[in-house]
């Protein structure tokens, strides 16, 4: 007589079933994570696009109803607040998710607005009084900068076909055309 009773042996996953079951989820991570990091970047960029549009439909109403844009300070830390008081072109100051609020400032005119997305006259403005042609162009175009996935402001326009992290800050001109990646426009006033 045998002592073997088939109904109370007890099964268990051997070692290396274990071990593939571990480098299958490993291989699937692997694939899951990079796209998941992927999408995530492409929805932060979305909303920088969104909230830049927001940003510059302010500045044009603001444009529409006093004949000019606001004035420019650099480093102002309340730049925005020509925009969002007296009159509430926005309700607020929008912080660019792309800025790192514990950096350090690397341009005297950052002082203040490390965090904010930057508003200034576009490209040319400040250079008026140039002896060159093309840099005494009036320029009636303002634009709205985000530091971009790269987290620099670097001046360069960001472009999502060098990769999706790379080097640019994402640009959207509250209006006129853009000339080598910045909004531009000629006034004649």
């Amino acid at each position: 007589m045998s002592n073997h009773c088939p109904h109370l042996q007890k099964r268990a996953f051997t070692l290396i079933e274990l071990l593939i079951v571990v480098a299958i989820i490993g291989i699937l991570a692997a694939i899951a994570v990079p796209n998941f990091i992927n999408a995530q970047l492409k929805a932060k960029i979305s909303r920088v696009a969104a909230e830049e549009r927001s940003i510059a439909s302010g500045y044009l109403m603001y444009r529409l109803d006093n004949n000019k844009y606001p004035p420019h300070i650099d480093g102002d830390p309340a730049q925005h607040r020509f925009v969002t008081t007296p009159v509430a072109y926005l309700s607020t100051s929008v912080w660019d998710i792309f800025a790192d609020p514990n950096r350090k400032n690397e341009w005297p005119w950052e002082c203040c607005t490390v965090g904010q997305y930057h508003c200034e006259p576009a490209y040319f403005a400040f250079q008026q009084n140039s002896s060159d042609p093309i840099r005494s162009d009036r320029n009636a175009a303002y634009f709205v900068l985000s530091y971009g996935p790269d987290q620099v402001f670097d001046g360069e326009s960001y472009n999502s076909t060098n990769g999706l992290i790379s080097a640019g800050n994402i640009i959207a001109s509250v209006e006129g055309e853009f000339r080598d990646g910045f909004p531009y426009t000629k006034a004649n006033y």
